[in-house]
């Protein structure tokens, strides 16, 4: 009866590394117990379970960071871990990278760690090892909220340990990823009302998160999405009956159904391009809901932008080219100029049907570029 009614429970955190080609697995054997150590030396009151698994794969070079978060993805879901770490001595896209070290996702929990600068000292554990090392707890402190230094190397001569103010910002987290629902509670509530708690308990996580994939600029990274949705705008305001249409709805009514519209557009493209994967124990981790959270938000957020910019577009359209005296004549309204209103709410339904067209031509992109349409501008 009582572990029916148990709510939350403690488990370790379970980091894991993916080593990518025999020169980083070898620099994950020299390199893991140190990593270990410094985890439990920095948070004693957490429990800590370091795992590693070796995924040896030819990857072109540059290496572009999306397929390798969608591979740490997938181990998450299938190891139930809470972090993944994939490793490799492949250079990365610089356009992506600038520094060349390392790529962090803060929705995949996930971070891409670059060894390509350490290939000359393959041979030189007492050099590699620090540099991994630093280099893990940079991006494991990104990870949990602690700003980047924006440095371009990692030091060879010690262990940078994370400061008192960096270790509490990193703990209030670990407290939150420690204390998740049991099985047994999963089993009886659905994943929706699952995933509602996790919104409610971490809803700065997700913002920030969200926020980092700057949702707004898939309005102009995904072309046909864009141009579906204006050549529908200037289409939609050449015709009287649309004129006439608009004219009748209400502000608030429109608004809402705008909003609406949005909602379901993210879920056609979610379903489209397959965005939210599926499987294992790892559906039970906090991480996997926040990943799916945070993807959700940011395509309902571009969708809200591009809802936005295209009422501001057909506003400025609509006063600009269709003087309110020849609105008044064209739709027989016997006024000499029709009210500010009128344009309102002609904007805003010109608004809608642009969006459900620019969702269809969203839905029209590849699906791997679509994913980089969304995470192009990950941290």
């Amino acid at each position: 009866m009582f572990k029916a009614l148990e709510i939350l429970k403690t488990e370790p955190l379970k980091v894991g590394f993916m080593a990518t080609d025999s020169f980083a697995a070898s620099v994950l054997d020299a390199s893991l117990p140190e990593v270990d150590s410094v985890l439990r030396s920095s948070f004693p009151e957490f429990a800590w379970k370091c795992e590693r698994e070796d995924r040896i794969i030819a990857l072109p070079e540059p290496l572009k960071a999306m397929p390798l978060f969608d591979a740490a993805y997938l181990a998450m879901l299938e190891k139930g871990w809470d972090f993944c770490f994939l490793v490799t001595s492949g250079r990365l896209d610089p356009a992506e990278s600038p520094s060349g070290w390392k790529k962090v996702s803060l929705s995949h929990s996930a971070a891409v760690l670059s060894l390509h600068r350490l290939l000359p000292l393959a041979e030189r554990s007492e050099l590699t090892v620090p540099v991994f090392v630093n280099l893990f707890l940079e991006a494991f402190g990104r990870l949990n909220g602690v700003k980047g230094s924006g440095a371009e190397t990692f030091a060879v001569g010690g262990t940078r340990l994370y400061t008192p103010q960096e270790r509490e910002t990193m703990a209030r987290r670990f407290r939150e990823l420690a204390r998740v629902l049991p099985r047994e509670r999963l089993k009886e509530v659905s994943r929706v009302f699952y995933y509602l708690w996790v919104v409610a308990r971490h809803p700065v996580s997700l913002a920030r998160a969200t926020l980092s994939h700057r949702p707004w600029t898939v309005l102009y990274r995904s072309t046909r999405m864009l141009f579906a949705a204006l050549a529908t705008m200037v289409i939609s305001l050449a015709t009287v009956e649309f004129w006439e249409l608009g004219m009748e709805q209400g502000i608030w009514r429109t608004s809402f159904l705008g909003i609406g519209v949005a909602v379901l557009s993210t879920l056609f493209v979610v379903w489209r391009h397959h965005l939210l994967a599926h499987g294992g124990e790892g559906e039970m981790k906090e991480q996997v809901a926040m990943f799916k959270i945070t993807t959700f938000l940011t395509i309902l957020l571009s969708f809200i932008c591009l809802f936005v910019a295209l009422f501001l577009a057909n506003l400025i359209v609509t006063l600009a080219v269709f003087p309110r005296s020849l609105v008044s004549r064209w739709l027989a309204m016997g006024l000499d100029k029709v009210p500010l209103s009128v344009y309102f709410r002609v904007s805003l339904s010109g608004s809608c049907l642009a969006l459900v067209v620019g969702a269809l031509g969203a839905g029209l992109e590849d699906s791997q570029s679509f994913r980089y349409f969304i995470y192009g501008n990950l941290g």
